[in-house]
């Protein structure tokens, strides 16, 4: 498919690749995954780690993202986040090869735990591999253990991934503490309080807006404050970095059995799209449903009484 645009020197043609459908996403396990994976791109997950990392460097790989989450589809690109020892783990230039319309690669200094982040297309399948320090992922847990934690979004949105992440494989004596870090509900409780009090912050400033007849606003931060439970009930039940995703994934997830938590959370996605309304009595009424949607989302959560304590003790968390 080729997209042309006139420019005042010369035409420019754009070319772009259209993804392959394939079969990875209905993988269930790691193990079907790198069956389905070396079927599909003709090569192994620690093939392509092996072009970028000096052989002598011991490595973790996981496949993160969509796939172990079990809402990718024939589409979805595969992300892998690869652990390191150093910041001399690359491979000479890797990260100053020419890109290509198969191959991107980048780096980014303002982000403290990556070292490199590199793009493939193979046979149509957009494949993510990025290059993270694992000491850099033991100092956020050390952060997690001491009283008010603060965390980026990019170390939340890695943290988060890793979390529900597939370990493929790991060299000897690296990362022997990996079991501990998964149990550690550190990472959870922060991500489940904070996204709570989110959306109670954010419902003040939606009253706030509707005071001043600033119906357009009032109404969209009304619906962060709902996306904000969504978010809240997820981080507790260990998904902390769903970002946009989370409403493709309330389909997808069981509720862990909980016909009570799937009727209320299925139910109440009619929040996130209110009707546009000029009408201050009107708005309040919707602020009020919203209410009581947290009230019965901190219910939901409190049902683990890890959640029921640290809802209780954070002083920004108020009865609703």
């Amino acid at each position: 498919m080729t997209m042309s645009a006139q420019s005042t020197a010369e035409e420019v043609q754009y070319t772009f690749t259209e993804k392959a459908s394939h079969d990875i996403h209905t993988s269930k396990n790691v193990e079907q995954f790198c069956a389905r994976f070396e079927m599909e791109t003709k090569c192994h997950p620690s093939n392509l780690v092996d072009n970028i990392l000096r052989p002598d460097q011991p490595r973790a790989i996981f496949v993160a993202g969509s796939i172990s989450m079990g809402m990718a589809t024939s589409i979805s690109d595969i992300d892998f986040i690869v652990f390191v020892d150093s910041q001399d783990a690359l491979l000479p230039g890797a990260t100053s090869k020419k890109n290509s319309d198969s191959a991107l690669t980048f780096s980014n200094d303002g982000d403290p735990l990556s070292i490199g982040h590199f793009i493939h297309l193979i046979n149509g399948i957009e494949v993510d591999i990025n290059i993270v320090l694992a000491s850099k992922i033991e100092a956020i847990t050390q952060r997690l253990k001491l009283p008010g934690p603060e965390l980026s979004d990019g170390e939340v949105l890695t943290i988060g991934r890793l979390k529900k992440a597939w370990l493929i494989s790991k060299s000897d004596g690296f990362l022997d503490h990996w079991d501990d870090f998964l149990s550690d509900y550190a990472f959870e409780v922060l991500c489940a309080t904070r996204f709570y009090w989110m959306s109670l912050k954010m419902l003040e400033k939606a009253r706030k807006a509707a005071s001043m007849r600033d119906f357009p606003v009032a109404l969209y931060l009304a619906r962060i404050s709902a996306e904000c439970v969504y978010w809240s009930y997820f981080a507790s039940r260990g998904f902390c970095a769903l970002g946009t995703k989370w409403l493709k994934f309330v389909t997808v997830f069981d509720f862990n059995g909980d016909d009570n938590a799937k009727q209320l959370f299925t139910g109440k996605i009619p929040l996130v799209f209110p009707q546009y309304q000029m009408d201050v009595a009107a708005l309040e009424q919707h602020f009020e449903t919203i209410v009581g949607f947290q009230r019965s989302g901190r219910e939901t959560i409190e049902k683990d009484l890890r959640f029921k304590i640290a809802f209780a003790v954070c002083p920004q968390i108020y009865p609703v």
